[in-house]
């Protein structure tokens, strides 16, 4: 089970709210000041989804 569906079934949606909160690092108005700096911001959101996917891999292997 994942750890989302897990705090979902546990807290319902305000548990959900709380994490995506937290995250303050991610860009909310996508508001660039350049090409080359929305590239580099996707390039690094792929490489995090990339690494999720590997992870999620992983576990559901073992």
């Amino acid at each position: 089970m994942l750890l989302w569906s897990k705090q979902y079934k546990e807290g319902g949606e305000k548990a959900l709210q709380k994490k995506v909160k937290k995250n303050n690092n991610i860009k909310q108005n996508n508001s660039f000041n350049s090409i080359e700096e929305e590239l580099e911001y996707v390039k690094a959101e792929r490489n995090i989804l990339k690494k999720t996917l590997e992870i999620l891999t992983i576990q559901r292997k073992i």
